[in-house]
């Protein structure tokens, strides 16, 4: 079933339409339509308030068939704005495999000696992580109360990458709280501790 639909860039009060085909479409919910205009616009799913007939479908579970939707039917969609959502599921993606490997080898939390920085060896390799967090943090959710910024957090957090972050904070802090780090002069002063690093 194809179906118009008439889009408003709240941030910048653009307009425009755009047509999509829903395959299935009895089988179908307000979810899917969702989905599939946030591939076609960029919009987060949950950005998007859609109208039909002037009506709010607020309910994503809300079946098509029971709306009675029909061939070439109009839609009303509005969004705050655009998000980068093919760059942000990519850094989403590396942090989801940091997560996946600390999460399946507990061993990854052996206390730290100072042999691992005399060698300078370590078990984990933070490349990837630590350049997706630092994009995210400077390019994409900066400055922080501008539009594009705001949709960029809201769509993070709605793909999950809220809970993975935490996921990894947690392990960089059990990891390398002060506890975990290598004792110096047979005591664990915290400024001993972090003269040894130095």
């Amino acid at each position: 079933m194809e179906l118009h639909v008439n889009y408003k860039v709240l941030a910048t009060e653009r307009v425009g339409q755009v047509k999509v085909f829903v395959s299935d479409w009895e089988d179908k919910n307000v979810y899917d339509i969702k989905e599939t205009l946030q591939k076609e616009l960029y919009a987060p799913i949950c950005d998007q308030r859609i109208f039909y007939q002037d009506r709010p479908l607020d309910k994503n579970v809300s079946s098509l068939k029971n709306l009675y939707l029909r061939q070439g039917d109009k839609l009303e969609v509005q969004f705050v704005c655009e998000a980068d959502l093919d760059e942000i599921n990519e850094l989403l993606r590396d942090l989801r495999q940091f997560r996946l490997k600390i999460c399946s080898n507990p061993d990854l939390l052996l206390e730290i000696t100072p042999e691992h920085f005399i060698n300078d060896f370590f078990p984990i390799d933070y490349t990837d992580v630590i350049h997706a967090l630092e994009l995210l943090a400077f390019r994409f959710f900066a400055p922080w109360k501008t539009a594009k910024s705001l949709t960029n957090r809201r769509f993070f957090v709605q793909e999950g990458g809220f809970d993975v972050f935490t996921d990894i904070f947690k392990f960089s802090f059990e990891r390398y709280s002060s506890g975990g780090l290598p004792e110096v002069n047979g005591h664990g002063d915290p400024k001993e501790r972090f003269d040894f690093f130095l």
